[in-house]
């Protein structure tokens, strides 16, 4: 069979939604393809993606297809046009490694050409393996993070049912005054909000924020409302710590919920580490107060991070995923440095994932 790879056009859209129907493993993307191409094909601030599709030659069928997504981010102080991979796919009759390695190829050679500084992106464990033959490097693995908040189902693991509703509350109330302990040095600056919608507020701690990190993605108030109030699959929240007026926010969360357990997508927090935790303690005891069995982090980047995760008594799960990338030989090496240097990162799942 032959292959050939080529950058898509308007006239293959209907093709390229056929094969993300049949091939992407969340379902519900089908159901809204019209406004996640709106989505994410034309609105993100940081400009259009870019399509690439896999044809087989013989029969003329788009058989597979792979997206890039820009995305601004700050890398030693310098501002750069990264490009994020996103929406993978292969038809399974095709699912051999020449069209995969041929259609990420192509993003490769031209990224430079479509005004990216340098790609990244966070592959599944079965597209992971050809992305080293394309001299992608794995800067690191990403790992979960997971802080008990109610015991209940927990414990009716281990033990009578009966019992387990019993032991829960005392179980709970040991977890919720541990947390008490933790914030008496850890005690956040204004009042914990919720539902505060991205506006000049973040802005402006993004300004204040921006120099924390090596590498960090631009997190501008129309960058959070299109990556997430708009997403059109996921039903994100938003949590603030911030100044009783809502003129200062020190910190926010923004986070979804799947079978009563808290998945962070992205956090931002002035005072650097102290900050984090602070916002964090506060995060989790109002999740607590709602009801919520657990709060999840998944996070790459610098392992310091992990110290404060445990000092807020975050368990480490089993199961990572490559953060990878590539920067072209063009680039400065300082800038290659900086990008494969995994302690330059601080990324969350909604950096990570689309």
């Amino acid at each position: 069979m032959t292959y050939q790879a080529f950058a898509a056009r308007a006239e293959h859209r209907e093709s390229l939604e056929r094969l993300w129907t049949q091939a992407m493993s969340d379902r519900r993307i089908a159901l809204v393809r019209d406004r996640r191409w709106s989505w994410l094909y034309e609105r993100n601030p940081a400009g259009p993606a870019y399509t690439y599709v896999v044809q087989h030659v013989e029969s003329g069928q788009i058989v597979g297809s792979a997206s890039v997504y820009p995305r601004d981010i700050v890398v030693g102080g310098q501002s750069y046009k990264a490009g994020v991979l996103a929406d993978f796919v292969t038809h399974k009759a095709h699912r051999v490694a020449g069209p995969a390695v041929m259609v990420q190829r192509a993003i490769m050679e031209e990224h430079r050409q479509r005004g990216l500084d340098f790609l990244f992106g966070y592959p599944n464990k079965g597209a992971a393996p050809i992305f080293p033959r394309l001299r992608f490097k794995t800067v690191c693995e990403s790992s979960l993070w997971v802080k008990p908040l109610r015991t209940a189902r927990k414990l009716s693991l281990f033990l009578h049912p009966a019992l387990a509703i019993g032991l829960a509350p005392f179980a709970n109330a040991v977890l919720a005054t541990n947390d008490l302990r933790l914030m008496v040095s850890r005690r956040p600056m204004g009042a914990a909000v919720m539902g505060h919608v991205p506006d000049q507020a973040f802005d402006d701690l993004w300004e204040r924020c921006r120099g924390q990190v090596p590498i960090f993605g631009v997190r501008t108030s129309a960058f959070l409302r299109w990556r997430y109030i708009e997403h059109t699959t996921e039903r994100y929240k938003v949590f603030t710590v911030q100044r009783r007026d809502g003129g200062r926010v020190y910190g926010y969360v923004i986070f979804s919920i799947r079978e009563n357990r808290v998945y962070v997508a992205d956090m931002l927090a002035e005072g650097g580490v102290r900050g984090a935790e602070s916002l964090l303690l506060a995060f989790c005891r109002a999740m607590r107060r709602r009801g919520h069995e657990s709060v999840c982090i998944n996070y790459a980047g610098d392992e310091r991070f992990f110290a404060s995760l445990r000092a807020l008594q975050f368990l480490r799960r089993v199961g990572a995923r490559k953060l990878i990338a590539f920067v072209a030989q063009d680039q400065p090496e300082a800038l290659r440095n900086l990008v494969y240097d995994h302690s330059g990162w601080f990324m969350h799942d909604g950096e990570l994932d689309i």
